[in-house]
């Protein structure tokens, strides 16, 4: 878990208060929910928790290299650097947590044990598999949990 304040560097952790999840797996619409998500929180007063389910993509695409989990340990410091570069222009305190597991089935369970607001997640339009994979994270958290659900279009069907 990474704690952090996109305005003026690393923050010590906040007690007590509303939150809000957001989950991030590194592509342009979960970059548009991710800022969504900080323009969101500044206005309500809470602190984002930015969530980011540790897939197989993450390691690459041959697990029998050596460099199976060099390659994700990469991965996963560009992911969490994107995150620091997108919210760099805001004053939103934010925590990055990475998660394992089926990405809606991990931000559920933050969503659950941070008592979140909302859960904000993004969809992309990067051919079919992402689409559905993007799709299904929405899908399978309206059925996961109770909270509402705030899904941020990618933009690309902007007229």
């Amino acid at each position: 878990m990474t704690r952090g304040h996109a305005g003026d560097g690393w923050s010590p952790a906040l007690g007590g208060g509303a939150t809000l999840v957001v989950g991030h797996d590194g592509h342009a619409g979960s970059d548009l929910a991710l800022s969504t998500a900080a323009v969101l929180a500044g206005r309500l007063g809470v602190q984002m928790h930015v969530v980011h389910a540790v897939t197989g993509e993450d390691y690459g695409i041959d697990p029998d290299t050596e460099d199976f989990e060099r390659v994700r340990d990469r991965n996963l410091v560009a992911e969490r650097e994107r995150i620091t570069g997108v919210l760099a222009g805001t004053t939103v305190i934010w925590t990055y947590h990475e998660g394992s597991g089926e990405p809606a089935r991990c931000l559920a369970r933050f969503g659950r044990e941070l008592d979140a607001v909302f859960i904000v997640v993004g969809v992309s339009h990067r051919g079919l598999f992402r689409h559905a994979l993007s799709g299904e994270v929405s899908k399978h958290l309206l059925h996961e949990q109770g909270r509402p659900i705030l899904v941020v279009p990618d933009g690309h069907h902007q007229r």
